[in-house]
């Protein structure tokens, strides 16, 4: 299972040096738009760091957007809002490029019913995305089948969750 920490485009050496093995950026600004806005930042960021595999979620509305991403860096692509909307787009980006496609539930504000544990029993990887805020979370995620690893934003920011310490307590686990 991975500790996956979400950071708003800043900080990303902070987070390696905290030993994360994914980093996950959103482009808040081009959820809203419809349409990526951070796209330099994101680049940047992919090349600074060569060696972790990146997600970016966030305005992610076409074809050439993913193909962008894919090509400056970015190991995986989220889409959420787009996947709701047109669940056929899904189908086509996932055969276009697969093994880098991501779909974002909202697990908890319901933007969608679908729920995160029937999916990893069907045996999909299930990322989980809001609520991680202490080690208790991580401990209760990291027994559960198919759950590939955690998104944090917020506890690691505000300091009620260590990555360095929720790392180590999942690899002491053989996670």
């Amino acid at each position: 299972m991975l500790i996956i920490p979400a950071i708003d485009l800043k900080d990303a050496q902070h987070w390696v040096n905290e030993g994360a093995r994914r980093l996950h950026l959103v482009d808040l600004n081009g959820a809203f738009a419809g349409t990526p806005i951070h796209k330099p930042v994101v680049e940047a960021i992919a090349k600074a760091q060569p060696e972790l595999p990146i997600q970016i979620g966030g305005g992610i509305r076409s074809l050439e957007t993913i193909e962008h991403y894919l090509d400056a860096g970015v190991s995986f692509v989220i889409i959420g809002t787009k996947a709701v909307q047109n669940p056929e787009f899904v189908e086509e980006a996932c055969k276009k490029f697969a093994g880098h496609i991501i779909v974002g539930i909202d697990a908890i504000n319901g933007v969608s019913s679908i729920v995160y544990t029937d999916i990893a029993r069907d045996g999909l990887p299930v990322i989980a995305s809001g609520g991680v805020t202490n080690l208790d979370d991580v401990r209760n995620l990291k027994g559960k089948p198919g759950i590939l690893g955690a998104i944090t934003g917020r506890a690691i920011y505000e300091g009620t969750l260590n990555l360095r310490e929720a790392q180590l307590l999942l690899d002491d686990q053989g996670f």
